[in-house]
C-alpha cells in the first residue's frame, strides 16, 4: 500500500484516494533546479485525469481538466462531489513547497472527516472558513486555527479562489501552511512523524464541486510567495535613517549610535551590516545580530582627521533575513541604508589689530618717529594670511617691512612699523589709513579687515 505523505482536503480533502487503471505507476519528480509545475493547459477539455496522466490518478472519470471555473489559463482540473484526485512523486529527497490554487468548498458537517493516519498532512476547511489540521495519529486531535500566526483575523468564503502554500518539514516533522500569501500557522504538527519523505498528495471532495489549478512542487521557496510576504517577513528598521554631525576639519568627530529591530512581521530577523565603500572615514562596532522586536545598537566612529571641508556623506548598510529560510529569503525594506552626512567646517581666521589709532604731534617740516601696532588671529581658527597697505591718497605713510605675514591661532602676534612723511605737510591735522587686509591660508577666503 502506498504511503500518503501529503493530504489536502477542499471542502472535505481527505488523504484516502483510490487511483484507477494505470498498468505501471507513473510518476514525477522535483530537483533542485528544475520543480514541478502543472497548469493543465496541455489537455482537451473534459480530458479525464485517470490512469498516470502526468502522474495524476482520479477516483473516476469525472474528475477532468475543463474550461468553465479557471484561475488563470484556460484549463484547470475539476473534482467531483465524492471523487479524489491525487499525484504521486519519487526520489523527492529533501523538505518541500506545495503550491496550489484551490476554488475551495467548505465543509458543512459536524464531525470532522476520517483522515489517514499513515499521512504527514490532513486538513480541512470547515464552514466558518478556517482552516482545520490533524495533529497527531490519536483520535479527535484536530486543530482549528481561528488566527493567523500574527494574530490577525482571516476567513476563506465558499467557492473562493485561493492560493495554498504548505511546507512540509521533515526533520521537524512539522509543517507551515500559507493561505493567499498570509502566514496561518507555522509549526503544525505531522499526523505521523515516521513519515521521512515526500511522495504524493492527495484531493478528496466531500462537497459540490471543486476546483484545482496552477500546482507547484518545489525544494526552494515560491518566489512571489516571498514578493507578497509582508504579513509574516520581519521588518527591518533602523531608529534614523538619516544622522548628522559636524566637526572642525583637522579633528575627529564624536561618535553616534543608530539602533537596529525588528518593527513587524513573525519570523526572527536575522541582520548584518556593513560600512559601505567610499565610506572607509567611518567604522561601525558589529557586524550584525538578531532581532524580535528589541533594538540593538550600533556605535558609529570616525576617523574624520584628513577630510578636507565640506559635507561627506557615507553610508551603512543593513541587510535582514527572515530566520529559517536560508540566504536568499530578505526582510521587508532590506537593504536599509543609514546615510550619515558629515559637515567638515573650516570656521575662519580674523584680523584683530591695537591699537587701533597712532597720534603724533610734530613741528612743521619735521617728519614724525616711527609707530607700531600689533597684529593676530583675532578667532585662534586655523592660519591667517595678513598685508599691510596705506590707502592711496596717504602718501605721508610708509609702511615697515615686512608688510605680509601669517599668524597661527596658538597665541602668535607680530608687530608693524609704520613711517611718517610730514615734512611737505602744512599745518593742520591731517588723518590717514592703513588697511590691514586678511584671507584664510589654506582656501584663500577673504576675511573682514581692519584699519588703523
Amino acid at each position: 500500500m502506498r504511503i500518503i505523505k501529503y493530504a489536502l482536503l477542499a471542502g472535505l480533502l481527505s488523504a484516502s484516494c483510490a487511483s484507477r487503471g494505470a498498468p505501471a505507476p507513473s510518476t514525477n519528480t522535483v530537483t533542485p533546479t528544475k520543480p514541478y509545475k502543472e497548469t493543465f493547459e496541455g489537455y482537451k477539455s473534459e480530458t479525464p485525469l485517470v490512469g498516470g496522466t502526468n502522474g495524476w490518478y482520479a477516483s473516476h472519470e469525472d474528475v477532468v481538466a475543463q474550461t468553465k471555473f479557471v484561475y488563470s489559463g484556460d484549463m484547470a482540473a475539476k473534482i467531483p462531489f465524492d471523487c479524489s484526485l491525487s499525484n504521486r512523486f519519487e526520489n523527492v529527497v529533501s523538505n518541500v513547497w506545495v503550491t496550489m490554487w484551490v476554488r475551495t468548498m467548505l465543509y458543512g458537517y459536524t464531525n470532522p472527516p476520517p483522515p489517514n493516519t499513515n499521512a504527514a498532512t490532513v486538513f480541512y476547511i470547515d464552514t466558518n472558513g478556517h482552516f482545520v489540521a490533524k495533529n497527531g495519529t490519536s483520535a479527535g486531535n484536530w486543530t482549528t486555527v481561528t488566527k493567523t500566526a500574527t494574530d490577525g483575523e482571516y476567513r476563506l468564503e465558499n467557492e473562493q479562489w485561493s492560493r495554498l502554500d504548505m511546507y512540509q518539514d521533515y526533520e521537524a516533522g512539522t509543517w507551515k501552511l500559507f493561505s493567499d500569501y498570509v502566514l496561518i500557522s507555522d509549526e503544525l504538527p505531522f499526523v505521523n512523524k515516521g513519515v521521512t519523505n515526500f511522495n504524493g498528495f492527495d484531493l478528496y471532495n466531500g462537497q459540490a464541486n471543486s476546483f484545482l489549478d496552477n500546482v507547484e512542487v518545489s525544494y526552494a521557496i515560491p518566489a512571489d510567495l516571498v514578493n507578497n510576504g509582508v504579513d509574516w517577513l520581519p521588518h527591518l528598521r533602523a531608529t534614523a535613517n538619516v544622522i548628522s554631525n559636524e566637526v572642525n576639519e583637522d579633528y575627529c568627530a564624536n561618535s553616534q549610535t543608530v539602533g537596529v529591530y525588528r518593527a513587524g512581521g513573525y519570523y526572527k530577523l536575522n541582520y548584518e551590516c556593513y560600512v559601505s565603500a567610499g565610506s572607509e572615514w567611518m567604522s561601525i562596532d558589529s557586524t550584525g545580530g538578531t532581532s524580535e522586536g528589541e533594538t540593538n545598537l550600533i556605535v558609529i566612529s570616525y576617523n574624520t582627521i584628513y577630510l578636507s571641508r565640506g559635507v561627506h556623506t557615507g553610508k551603512v548598510t543593513v541587510v535582514g533575513r527572515a530566520e529559517g529560510f536560508g540566504t536568499n529569503v530578505f526582510a521587508v525594506n532590506s537593504p536599509t541604508t543609514i546615510e550619515v552626512r558629515m559637515t567638515i567646517a573650516h570656521p575662519l581666521p580674523s584680523v584683530a589689530v591695537d591699537p587701533t589709532v597712532l597720534n603724533a604731534t610734530i613741528q612743521k617740516g619735521a617728519n614724525a618717529g616711527d609707530k607700531t601696532f600689533q597684529v593676530w588671529n583675532g578667532s585662534g581658527n586655523y592660519i591667517l594670511r595678513y598685508t599691510i597697505a596705506r590707502e592711496a591718497s596717504n602718501d605721508w605713510i610708509s609702511i615697515g617691512a615686512p608688510s605680509v605675514g601669517t599668524i597661527t591661532g596658538s597665541g602668535e602676534t607680530n608687530r608693524a612699523r609704520i613711517g611718517f612723511l610730514t615734512a611737505d605737510l602744512d599745518y593742520g591735522t591731517h588723518t590717514g589709513r592703513v588697511i590691514v587686509s586678511g584671507t584664510d591660508l589654506e582656501y584663500g577666503d577673504t576675511v573682514p579687515e581692519r584699519q588703523v
